[in-house]
């Protein structure tokens, strides 16, 4: 695949959250922990990221669990084969939900 000669010019701010590994997106994020007084120790340690590291060790072990993968249904990550059909929008289904919609 081609690489571009120059970055495409980018400032919107959800971009930048949804996708934090942009190259464009290292000034926002610069400045965002440095507003917000975050360093690395919060990040790893900090109470009020607890959520989010829960929520990424769940997905750690789904994803090493499930043999097909992982897909993202409605901004969540859900195991190709755990998504329940009935929940429109496609949310989270246990695996007995998952087994018993087929």
């Amino acid at each position: 695949m081609p690489v571009p000669s120059s970055l495409p010019v980018l400032d919107d701010e959800v971009t930048f959250a949804r996708y934090p590994f942009l190259p464009q997106a290292g000034e926002w994020i610069r400045n965002m922990a440095i507003e917000h007084n975050i360093d690395l120790d919060e990040l790893l340690d900090g109470s009020w990221m607890e959520k989010a590291r829960s929520r990424a060790r769940i997905r750690l072990i789904d994803s090493i669990q499930s043999k097909e993968g992982v897909e993202v249904v409605g901004g969540e990550w859900v195991p190709v084969g755990q998504r329940d059909v009935h929940m429109g929008g496609g949310g989270r289904a246990s695996r007995g939900a998952a087994v018993g919609a087929r």
